[in-house]
Formats: structure tokens, sequence, C-alpha cells
């Protein structure tokens, strides 16, 4: 294994086995070393091992979304409605299971009265909106494509000031979440027949005709400012996480799940911003996404430093991760932060969603959804 690419790919699901029989074969899984991550040396990269390093940053042209502005509106968005920052779960039992000195898990099942960590992103997008807009005090009508929680979340900050919102999800998205969507006031549901990613062009062009603000964290040609604001956003969970550490060392390792990118370029820029102000030392960092939708790894092998639609089938069981695009914006700094992207099958999820509601031990509970259980996969 070294940092001039290496492949690990096992694939399993040709095989096949009969209810009487032995258990079915482990789900498919791929390793992929990204040979484009900065790095010191050409050493090999031993991914059994807990390895410290610190890595020189990443050239001037590969753009950090970190702004201090976004942490300044999150902590004044906790103080006015009393909002508290969410767990971080040190799960020691997992940590000695696994053979490594501390394990942990950021919980966000329960962020701003959203189960989700989308609401960082979505709150600081639509304050950016306002704030830049012409007309301040004019009545928004926000917009988005999503998969279920980013529409849940950009619903609910436009309630929260008074505005209203129509968002568009793919129809593989299960009445539940629409329902629960379309519950938030002032708030529309619209059905597209399409994946996410045609959701965003509908969602892109119907609101250019029709007047609503866009709040999505992928980006387009002329459409850049909000992407960017979003990522920045979410840059507030990774704060709340070091902070949380306190006097503990710093992680050595991150997994990050990925749909189109965005929360995982938050922790590249984080991280980035660690380093170049703290000195610190910078993660192996691992970027999981499904099997069947797995846009950064494709575009990773077959973009040439661009971000490419996936031909993936796009209807994993990870709901938030079904993107086939990544965020264009976003994949340059995810192409030189990242050393490893894995993609797996959705077993590896449900396991772990299991393993994390019943713990091993004293573990504590953790709620997640198969998206969010797919960095512990």
């Amino acid at each position: 294994a070294t940092a001039s690419g290496w492949h690990l790919h096992r694939d399993m699901r040709h095989s096949t086995y009969t209810a009487a029989a032995s258990p079915p074969p482990p789900p498919t899984y791929e390793l992929c070393l990204n040979p484009h991550a900065t790095s010191a040396t050409n050493a090999p990269l031993d991914t059994s091992a807990v390895v410290r390093r610190s890595l020189p940053v990443p050239p001037d042209s590969v753009r950090s979304f970190f702004d201090c502005a976004a942490l300044d509106f999150h902590k004044k968005l906790q103080a006015d409605k009393n909002f508290k920052h969410t767990p971080l779960h040190r799960l020691d039992i997992a940590a000695k299971q696994l053979g490594v000195a501390n394990v942990y898990v950021k919980d966000e099942s329960s962020r701003y009265g959203l189960p989700a960590f989308k609401v960082l992103g979505a709150a600081f997008g639509v304050h950016t909106a306002i704030t830049n807009a012409n007309d301040k005090d004019k009545k928004f009508c926000f917009s988005t494509a999503t998969d279920g929680n980013h529409g849940k979340a950009v619903a609910t900050c436009a309630g929260w000031l008074g505005h209203s919102a129509v968002i568009y999800v793919p129809d593989i998205v299960t009445d539940q979440r629409r329902d629960d969507i379309a519950a938030t006031p002032n708030t529309t549901v619209v059905v597209c027949k399409d994946d996410y990613d045609d959701s965003i062009e509908r969602a892109a062009r119907e609101s250019a005709s029709k007047g609503y603000t866009v709040i999505t964290d992928t980006a387009w040609r002329g459409y850049h400012e909000i992407p960017a604001a979003i990522v920045s956003g979410y840059c507030q969970l990774f704060e709340e996480a070091y902070t949380q550490l306190g006097d503990a060392a710093p992680p050595t390792h991150m997994f990050i799940q990925a749909g189109v990118g965005s929360l995982a370029a938050a922790a590249a820029s984080y991280v980035l911003e660690k380093q170049r102000t703290d000195n610190q030392p910078r993660p192996i960092m691992v970027l999981v996404e499904p099997t069947r939708a797995d846009a950064l790894s494709f575009s990773l092998r077959y973009g040439s430093g661009h971000a490419l639609k996936s031909p993936a089938p796009s209807d994993s069981c990870m709901g938030g991760l079904n993107c086939l695009v990544p965020n264009p914006d976003a994949f340059p700094l995810n192409a030189a932060m990242y050393d490893a992207f894995i993609t797996l099958d959705d077993e590896h999820a449900h396991a772990a969603m299991r393993r994390l509601w019943w713990p091993s031990g004293g573990d504590a509970r953790v709620e997640a959804g198969q998206s969010g259980a797919a960095g512990v996969a």
C-alpha cells in the first residue's frame, strides 16, 4: 500500500446461496488509496496502524471553506435559541475491540431540534442569502433538492424567519420523509420522477423562473456563494468536536461520509485550519460513500481532477448519500486532502446502525440512520 496508488476490491455480489446453506458472503467493499493526496514522502501508508504525520498544506489554488463568520453566526444562534452542542461520545469498548486507543462519535441525532447536522449549513446558507439580498425585508421563498434532512433543515430555517420553502425530492424518498418535510409550516414538497441530481437541476430551473432562492450545498456555473456558505456552516460540527476533546490528543484518523462531498470539505477545511494556525498534525482522512452512489470515488479515478457524474444506480439505503455528482467547488479540496476513499454496500451501514444502537459494554447508545452510520461502518 503506497501513496502512488493501491486498490483492494472484493466482490461477492454474484455468489449464490440458499436459506439452508451457510450464512451469505460478506458484502462488497472497495478501498482506494488516493494517488493525488498531498504527502510528504513516498513512504508506504500503513492503514492498519495509528499514523501521526504533518503533511504540507495543499497549494493555494485549493480552496478552504473555513470562515470565522460561520462560527460566530452559530455562537449567536445557539445563544438566541438556547441550542446546545451535540455530544461527542467516546466509545471505549469499541476502541478496545478494534485495537485502537480511542474511538469518538459526534452524535448529531438532535441538532437544533432536528435529527441531523444539515441544519448547520442550511441556517448559515439562509442567513447569507438574506444578508446579501438587495431587499432584505422581502418575503423569501427558499428552495432546494433533497433526499430528506437537508430539505427539512431549509424549510425549518425559513420558518424561523417567517419565510416559505419549496422542497424538491426524488421519488425514491419515502412517504414518511416527504410527509415530515411537508409538515413544516409554509412548505411545499414537489416530487421529481428522477434521481437526486436531476432533482437539483429541476429545482434550479424552476427556482430561476419563479423567483425562489436556492439553498443547496452543491455548486454550478453562476451559483457558488450559497454552497460555500453551507460548507462553512458545517465547520461548526468540527469546531465543537475539537473543543470537546479538551486535553485529549487530536484525532489520528477521521472517517467522513459523503454525498456530494460538502461535509467532507468542511472536515478538510477545519483540519487544514488547525494545521495552519495551531501546527497540528493532520490526521489520516478517509471518505466513505455507498457503492451504489460513488460520486467522489468515480470522479477521483476517471475525472482527471474534475467532477463527473457516476453511472451508479443511486439506490442505496444510505438515502442522504445517494448522490452521483460531487460538489465541483469542493471536489479539488477533497481530492487533495483525503488519503483514501471507501465505498461500501448497504449491509455495512445496517450493521453499523445496529452496533451504535446496541453498543457493547458501557458504550453510549447512538441513534443513527444509514447515512449517519456510514463512517462507523
